[in-house]
């Protein structure tokens, strides 16, 4: 996912202007890589060419029937940025149960629990991840 994810954000105008719904260009291209009603007709600022780029990946993206995250150990820092923007972690750690967390820190590296529930609505994780370990597949 996150190879077609960078091909999506590459063909958008980056101007994180909103007009799509969206509050990023990069949410914008998250939605359109996992939501199968949102078209890149959504974006008003994509060039004609762009438009059916992302109209074949969007073709190739809906056989797609899942998505889950990824952690690039080696890559990871443990700096818990994407534990603490994590909604579900945020609900979880109010219940104290650290198993149904998706992200957890062991061996001060991030590590993906479990699928994570929000992934349709929200990728706060891979975005605030300053090394880019997280990545969604």
């Amino acid at each position: 996912m996150d190879i077609f994810l960078d091909t999506i954000v590459a063909e958008l105008p980056h101007t994180d202007c909103g007009d799509c719904g969206e509050v990023s260009c990069r949410a914008f291209a998250f939605r359109l890589a996992t939501d199968h009603v949102v078209e890149a007709q959504a974006c008003p600022h994509l060039r004609p060419a762009a438009r059916e780029t992302l109209a074949g990946l969007k073709v190739v993206l809906r056989r797609r029937s899942r998505v889950a995250l990824i952690v690039e150990e080696d890559r990871c820092t443990a700096c818990n940025e994407c534990v603490v923007v994590c909604p579900v972690n945020a609900t979880m750690r109010l219940l104290h149960n650290k198993e149904s967390m998706p992200l957890v820190i062991e061996d001060d590296i991030v590590k993906v629990r479990r699928h994570c529930g929000a992934l349709h609505n929200c990728v706060r994780c891979v975005e605030i991840c300053p090394v880019a370990a997280i990545k969604l597949v």
